[in-house]
């Protein structure tokens, strides 16, 4: 992904509360400032992990 590009792409997801309480806990613990960075850094993650590269742990 890079760095600059614009987020202008809406994806609707909907969760059960169960979930989003594990998000916003780990948004919190992370020190992350919106819940939807911390589902982006999540999908990143995920999407690292499943593809072995698993360098890029941090959020952006």
């Amino acid at each position: 992904m890079k760095d600059k590009e614009h987020k202008d792409q809406r994806i609707p997801l909907m969760a059960e509360p169960s979930l989003v309480d594990e998000i916003d806990t780990y948004r919190f613990t992370n020190r992350i400032g919106t819940r939807a960075e911390a589902v982006r850094h999540l999908i990143r993650l995920g999407l690292e992990n499943e593809n072995g590269d698993l360098t890029r742990l941090e959020p952006r």
